[in-house]
């Protein structure tokens, strides 16, 4: 009798011990939202209020914030299968990951100082701006493909005040300043834009004329042989005159 007593209690610390393996597998699944896919010198993470060394191939949680040392290179792939470039010397938050379930797909992430190449997947694009890379003074919504975010806390460009340029390989970006949100503009492939301190974005220009140095081939910083590379025309004279002129 006592034995067939016993069986009933260890039936449930058994059930119990299930729902808590259960319910840790959830959180985890839940507050992991990507991959460490690459990783080139050295970076860190800042996690749960500790710091400790980034190697390839860990998870990426919620929250995470990133930061590259001089000369380190970091790839961050995220569950939508988007990828995250990071530069030397730049600081990433992981802000917000929601995908499937029916709902509205959304990944949101700050870039507080540095250079941000992003590749976006189609499932993150369409004409409500749902993947979001913030700067302490602007956001850019993405409806295309691939782009490319650089902050600055003194910017020669925008006379030593804060500065955002962001600049558009493939598709278009929405791009304001964070302190008035719904007015911006819109960039197109091969152009790019700057954002002075708590001014609004200014007027697109052709990648490599237009703003500030980044991290790329062309001397403004998207990967490209010159202005114009990525669909964009070259500007008119007398900014740039054509051969001839």
């Amino acid at each position: 009798m006592k034995e067939q007593k016993r069986r009933p209690a260890i039936w449930i610390v058994v059930q119990a011990l299930v729902l808590s393996l259960a319910c840790t597998a959830a959180v985890w699944a839940q507050n992991t939202v990507g991959t460490v896919s690459e990783l080139s010198g050295s970076a860190h993470v800042e996690r749960g209020g500790s710091t400790q060394p980034v190697s390839s191939g860990m998870a990426v949680e919620l929250k995470d914030k990133f930061s590259t040392d001089a000369g380190a290179h970091l790839t961050i792939t995220l569950n939508d299968n988007s990828r995250l470039d990071l530069a030397e010397q730049s600081t990433l938050t992981i802000d917000e990951q929601v995908l499937g379930g029916g709902g509205a797909q959304t990944t949101k992430v700050s870039l507080l100082g540095g250079h941000l190449e992003s590749l976006v997947t189609k499932a993150l694009r369409g004409t409500a701006p749902s993947f979001e890379v913030k700067t302490p003074n602007a956001i850019a919504g993405v409806r295309g493909t691939k782009f490319r975010v650089g902050y600055a806390t003194y910017s020669p460009v925008c006379g030593d005040e804060p500065s955002t340029g962001v600049s558009v390989g493939q598709g278009a970006v929405e791009v304001a300043n964070s302190a008035t949100p719904g007015v911006g503009i819109t960039v197109d492939a091969g152009y790019e834009t700057v954002v002075c301190g708590n001014r609004p974005p200014l007027p697109p220009g052709p990648i490599g004329i237009a703003g500030p140095g980044g991290t790329g081939t062309a001397a403004g910083g998207f990967p490209g042989s010159g202005p114009g590379v990525g669909g964009a025309p070259p500007p008119a004279c007398p900014v740039c005159p054509p051969p001839g002129c």
